[in-house]
């Protein structure tokens, strides 16, 4: 990274010049790991729309964040598959964390609690992307966070896998909020946008 670019990813991250000295959060704790692991099931990444944002699973997964057909279920497919993978593992997730189906109430909260870490900290290599983190993409077009997915395997510093609902087949880094179905994704850093980022579960 040449010294301009540094100086502009040190201006976006979180401490400015000075060093990103720890994390609120480590490493994925046991739930999001799991749901990390189930996400790549194959009766997972089968589900596609029956009609526009609707269909018997995507109808489950709205569901669970107390949203009818119709409404855009990426949220809801990571709140679910969470749920889904305390449940199996005998766990509970603590009633803080949001069962909604906005990325900006769940991206915010996880600021709220110093779990979210900014691509500038990824770019910067204070931080690096983990399976079962979350993603969030900024698009600059809406001016905020509107799409997300679960990290579930990392090839590189820069590259990693995601799966993610509501999205299509689509191209590499080509980032698609309104899709029919649930989809493995190859991403990199720059994906995110210019202020997306990852929350960091410790559960």
């Amino acid at each position: 990274m040449n010294q301009v670019k540094q100086f502009f990813w040190k201006l976006l991250s979180t401490d400015k010049f000075n060093d990103f000295s720890s994390l609120a959060v480590k490493t994925p704790g046991p739930i999001s790991k799991k749901a990390a692991v189930d996400a790549c099931a194959k009766e997972v990444l089968s589900v596609r729309e029956d009609g526009a944002n609707s269909g018997t699973f995507v109808n489950r997964y709205l569901s669970a964040v107390g949203l009818g057909p119709g409404n855009p279920w990426c949220m809801a497919f990571i709140v679910l598959r969470l749920i889904k993978a305390a449940h199996s593992l005998a766990l509970t997730i603590p009633n803080e964390m949001p069962r909604t189906g906005s990325t900006v109430v769940f991206s915010n909260w996880g600021k709220a609690k110093s779990w979210f870490i900014k691509r500038a900290d990824l770019e910067l290599g204070r931080a690096r992307i983990q399976e079962g983190d979350i993603v969030f993409y900024f698009f600059a077009a809406k001016g905020r966070i509107a799409h997300t997915g679960i990290v579930v395997d990392v090839t590189s510093n820069n590259d990693f896998k995601t799966v993610e609902g509501n999205t299509s087949s689509g191209l590499r880094d080509v980032v698609d909020r309104d899709g029919q179905g649930v989809y493995m994704k190859q991403r990199s850093i720059s994906a995110l946008g210019l202020f997306g980022g990852v929350v960091r579960l410790p559960y």
